[in-house]
This record gives C-alpha cells, sequence and structure tokens, in this order.
C-alpha cells in the first residue's frame, strides 16, 4: 500500500490562493494523502475556511484552528503534530501545484531510499508583471548540496527529532532552510530535477519575503534557453493547468524572452 502523505498548509488572509492550493491537492493523481491547514488568523478567515472546505465535504482535508498569534516557525510544527501520515509535504497557501507532485517525488523518495525529496527547479512567477522563469538551483550551488535544492518543496519522512525553529530570526522566514538542514545533516536528500514545472512559486505582493528576494533568485538561477527548449513539451503541457493571469512572458537567463504564453 502507499504510504498516507500528509500536505501541511500555514493560511492567513489568503482564501483565494489557499482555495487554489486546496484544488490543488484535490487534483493530485496520488492517492493516500490528507491535507492539513493550520491557521491562527482572525475569526472572519476561519468561518471563511470552515465554510469553504466543508462545502467541499472532503474529509481528507483537516483544519487546525489557534488561538492566539504564533510565528511561522511554531505554526509549521503545530502541522506536523497533527500530520497522521509517515511523510510531510510542505504545501504553502500561495503556491501552486501540478497534480503529479505528490506521486513524483514519492516515488523518488523511495526508489533513493531517502528521507526526504526536495525539487532543484521550479517556475517562479510575477503576477503583477506577468512573468515566468524556470529556476535551476545546482549550477550556482555545485559544492553546497543544502542549496541546490528548493527548500519549500520538501517531501520527507515524519520525524519528530525535527522541527521548524520557534524563536529567533529563523522563526519568522527562511524557517524552511533550517528545517531542510536537519534532514540534510542526517541522512541522504534526494533530488528530482528537471520536473521544475510541476511546482510554480509565486510572488504576489504579500509573500513572507520582499519582491527582490524572489527577482535575485529568478535573476540568480533562471536557467539557459536551451535548457527550457529540450523540455518545452512537458512545461507547456503542466501550463495549460495553472490558473495564472493571461497572457504572460516566458524568460530564460538574462531576461531572454523565449515566448508569451496563452492559451
Amino acid at each position: 500500500m502507499l504510504p498516507l502523505i500528509s500536505c501541511l498548509t500555514v493560511t492567513g488572509w489568503r482564501l483565494v490562493l489557499l482555495k487554489q492550493s486546496i484544488q490543488c491537492f484535490l487534483d493530485q493523481t496520488y492517492p493516500n494523502k490528507e491535507l492539513v491547514i493550520v491557521t491562527d488568523a482572525a475569526p472572519a478567515y476561519k468561518e471563511a475556511i470552515h465554510k469553504y472546505v466543508t462545502q467541499l465535504n472532503r474529509p481528507e482535508i483537516r483544519l487546525i484552528f489557534l488561538d492566539g498569534k504564533f510565528n511561522l516557525g511554531t505554526l509549521r510544527n503545530q502541522a506536523i503534530d497533527a500530520a497522521k501520515g509517515d511523510f510531510i509535504m510542505q504545501w504553502d497557501d500561495d503556491d501552486l501545484y501540478h497534480p503529479e507532485r505528490i506521486s513524483l517525488q514519492v516515488e523518488c523518495l523511495l526508489r533513493e531510499k531517502a528521507h526526504a525529496c526536495l525539487l532543484s527547479d521550479q517556475l517562479s512567477f510575477f503576477g503583477a508583471r506577468r512573468e515566468m522563469f524556470w529556476v535551476d538551483w545546482v549550477p550556482h550551488y555545485v559544492n553546497s548540496p543544502m542549496h541546490q535544492v528548493f527548500p519549500g518543496s520538501i517531501l520527507a519522512v515524519k520525524d519528530a527529532k525535527f522541527r521548524y525553529p520557534e524563536s529567533g530570526q529563523y522563526s519568522t522566514q527562511g524557517e524552511d532552510s533550517v528545517f531542510l538542514g536537519q534532514y540534510i545533516d542526517s541522512g541522504k536528500v534526494a533530488r528530482l530535477s528537471g520536473k521544475g514545472y510541476i511546482y510554480v512559486y509565486r510572488y504576489h505582493g504579500t509573500n513572507t519575503f520582499p519582491e527582490q528576494h524572489h527577482q535575485w533568485i529568478a535573476d540568480l538561477h533562471a536557467c539557459d534557453p536551451e535548457f527550457v527548449h529540450q523540455r518545452m513539451k512537458p512545461l507547456v503541457k503542466a501550463l495549460t493547468y495553472y490558473p495564472l493571469p493571461q497572457p504572460y512572458t516566458f524568460f530564460a537567463k538574462k531576461k531572454n524572452q523565449l515566448f508569451v504564453y496563452k492559451q
């Protein structure tokens, strides 16, 4: 039997984006999964989430509503504690995921007999500018395994000794990099490469990190045109799935315009 994968979402006042993230979960081809949604937001947001999830009538979606205010690291740990699966997967409320994401990462993790699996490349989308880049973390960090993967894409064995930081500067941003570091230090971490079209990392204006951070990633790690052209068929097929504003321009390294996408 396939292992239960617990997808973990922390959310706050992003109902439209959250609904899209939930739909991505529901569209996953991997059958044995659950979605745990954690929030410490105001009652009105909790009520809106509860109403929407109730209408879906999907028992594999569970809600954890917390009283009080907590930092991001603490909220992520609450999600881990609520997870029923032997494996956990970060499932942010503002990103988009291809229907094959869980299946491909689980397959990679089991094949490599690893403790965790992450993507070494992903798509980066800037909503207001309608620009997309294919980002590859490997070339710039040849000698640094921790930096060759996208921390937010983690699928990992659930292990009580691995926790997100609940205090200090990394408790509010960059917490996923600290969490990933524990797995890298303790066991094998598998890289899923060349499948970046299964994850869209979005900048929408209310992200944890500012636009400059997202642009820095795109500027530093955008793929060469050849990389994209070699994967054009699965890329374009994947783009048809994502509910992104169109048309948008797809760029390669050094802001090389490749094509304008519109269905």
